[in-house]
């Protein structure tokens, strides 16, 4: 299913950002809902406090002077923002994205344990390989045991399960 939402499986939508690409599908479109409903917002709407802060206008019609305080990197190292659909889900949030939005390089400024966390970011190396030349360098593609060799140099030997057989990607 993941593989479906990499960019070696399909080109993102001119609309999608860099960013966002190689993630799941449903972070993706978590995101892609608050990016539109950030879509209007100007510098207006923001105020950097620091290269890490930012205080963003509340997007209700109803208090437009309430502000949140967006952090992209907090006193524990992650990203955080005041806000109840960053408290609930600790996904962007539009507050988030006015940001990224606002200053199109912040993204790069969330810290890398939360940017690349497996959970919100796809392993595309891992992903099966997908055509003839990617399997060129294999001859035997029906393993049948492994012999791994430890550091002292003794050699263990596994033999109670084959590996499975690589398996192609059909498009």
């Amino acid at each position: 299913m993941n593989v479906g939402a990499s960019d070696q499986h399909k080109k993102y939508d001119d609309s999608v950002p860099s960013f966002l690409h190689n993630r799941p599908k449903t972070v993706v479109q978590h995101c892609m809902h608050r990016w539109i409903d950030s879509e209007n917002s100007t510098l207006d709407d923001i105020d950097q406090v620091s290269s890490l802060q930012f205080l963003v206008k509340s997007f209700n019609e109803v208090n437009k002077t309430l502000c949140y305080e967006v952090f992209l990197e907090n006193e524990s190292g992650m990203p955080s923002c005041q806000c109840m659909d960053w408290m609930n889900k600790h996904l962007p949030c539009k507050l988030l994205m006015t940001g990224f939005r606002q200053f199109p390089n912040s993204w790069n400024l969330i810290p890398v344990i939360y940017r690349d966390n497996p959970y919100i970011c796809l392993d595309v190396e891992s992903f099966p390989l997908d055509s003839a030349e990617d399997t060129s360098g294999f001859d035997d593609d029906n393993i049948s045991e492994v012999h791994i060799s430890s550091i002292e140099g003794e050699e263990y030997r596994i033999e109670s399960l084959p590996i499975p057989p690589r398996q192609r990607i059909k498009h």
